[in-house]
């Protein structure tokens, strides 16, 4: 917050009106007040845009939040966070997948992922530490 005070309030006939502090009106912004405006405005001139954000973007936010009973963080630190961001958000994906996929399919796609690591892992020779590997373009 940024704090905003003049001199001039001690003489003003309309201080009483202004504020409950008999001394002087101090004004407090936010350092985020300038970006938050600009928000405003792009969400007046394209309501359609943030309706979309509703349906898409903060429908996941809402299920992990209201429905998982996920509203705080647990652990403490930006690089613990975002580990536990991104465990949520795999497990959100993973049952999204499952969703509309259904389990038989997930597990056929699974054996089809795996089948292909292996097929790639057995590309590269035993022997080739320090060699340069060129993989045919339907591979790449």
């Amino acid at each position: 917050m940024k704090h905003y005070k003049t001199p001039k309030c001690k003489n003003c006939p309309a201080l009483a009106a202004c504020t409950s502090n008999p001394k002087e009106r101090i004004l407090e912004r936010s350092e985020c007040a300038e970006a938050a405006e600009r928000n405003k405005k792009r969400v007046r001139a394209h309501p359609e845009i943030y309706a979309a954000r509703q349906e898409i973007i903060e429908h996941i936010f809402g299920t992990i939040k209201r429905q998982w009973g996920y509203d705080h963080m647990l652990l403490k630190g930006l690089r613990k966070n975002d580990g536990e961001f991104g465990l949520i958000f795999l497990v959100y994906n993973l049952r999204l997948i499952i969703n509309i996929l259904g389990v038989d399919g997930v597990k056929k796609w699974t054996k089809k992922v795996i089948f292909l690591i292996l097929d790639l892992v057995h590309l590269i020779p035993a022997n080739s530490k320090n060699q340069k590997i060129e993989l045919s373009p339907s591979i790449a």
